[in-house]
């Protein structure tokens, strides 16, 4: 069957979809479940803030494929490889054709990607590690939740609020710059204050302190139909090794798990102490993730 554009007749069939494999997804989950079950009666969805092309399986005729061009230039493939065939890319990305020099950013499943990139993007350089970043996505299932971290020596973990907005700026910059961006000369001090306070306002934010002084931080940021994806990371450098990142992620954790939504992560696939970390959670690698910026 051939590509064709999002109708609202579509939105449940591409829920389903997309929350079976939002933990290598979740800015299409979260954005489309924002966007259309949040903020919109059904028949009602807004076409200004992305726009969606869909794929389905010759054999089944259920939804295989889709690709998300959100109104910023990002673009969010989600696909199911469990199938005799594989839908080509090209065919549903030619239906974005006139939108996709907006593109700057393209993210999902690895292998999804890379058709991407191969296919409409193949003359613009991509370099792993310079604009090219390649991850695991794990996923924590209940039953293998193993809490655990150091809450010694002192180290509180909690809850942040707006009121953590000025002690958390240095560590939301040093995430930014160390973990997030491409390039430190991409860093914007008001755009990463902005994100801060959008995080405390709409995520769940957690924060490890030591002497009334926060040193470590992680936070939800993006809520999908079935998983609470965690990101932001982060512990100043003269705490790690010490197990405060374990406290802080198992904190966020339990408290993702206590709403009945399944803890997933994005982990870069050489950081190996990080990865171990996560094992020791309980979280389980799904399958490779890849980001890729044009700069």
């Amino acid at each position: 069957m051939p590509w064709f554009n999002f109708q609202n007749s579509d939105a449940e069939n591409l829920r389903d979809f997309i929350a079976a494999r939002e933990y290598c997804c979740m800015n299409f989950a979260s954005s489309f479940k924002k966007r259309y079950f949040a903020n919109f009666m059904p028949g009602m969805l807004s076409q200004n803030h992305f726009k969606i092309v869909l794929h389905r399986a010759r054999q089944t005729g259920s939804i295989d494929y889709a690709v998300m061009l959100s109104q910023s230039g990002q673009l969010f493939p989600a696909a199911d490889y469990s199938g005799s065939s594989v839908a080509d890319i090209r065919e549903g990305l030619t239906l974005l054709k006139d939108s996709l020099e907006s593109v700057n950013t393209v993210m999902g499943d690895k292998r999804s990607v890379e058709k991407i990139l191969g296919s409409f993007f193949s003359k613009k350089a991509v370099t792993e590690g310079n604009n090219s970043f390649s991850y695991y996505a794990m996923v924590l299932n209940p039953e293998n939740y193993k809490p655990c971290g150091n809450n010694s020596n002192g180290i509180t973990v909690r809850l942040a609020t707006h009121e953590d907005f000025a002690a958390l700026v240095p560590l939301q910059e040093y995430y930014e710059i160390e973990e997030v961006l491409p390039s430190p000369d991409m860093f914007s001090s008001y755009a990463s204050r902005q994100q801060l306070a959008s995080i405390l306002k709409e995520q769940t934010t957690v924060v490890a302190e030591k002497s009334g002084r926060i040193i470590a931080r992680a936070n939800t940021n993006g809520n999908g139909f079935l998983h609470g994806q965690i990101g932001g990371v982060y512990t100043l450098p003269e705490y790690r090794g010490m197990g405060i990142s374990t406290s802080v992620v198992s904190f966020l954790a339990a408290k993702i798990l206590a709403n009945k939504f399944r803890p997933s992560l994005f982990v870069k696939v050489s950081n190996k102490a990080a990865i171990s970390v996560y094992n020791k959670l309980g979280f389980r690698k799904m399958t490779e993730f890849q980001i890729t910026y044009f700069m």
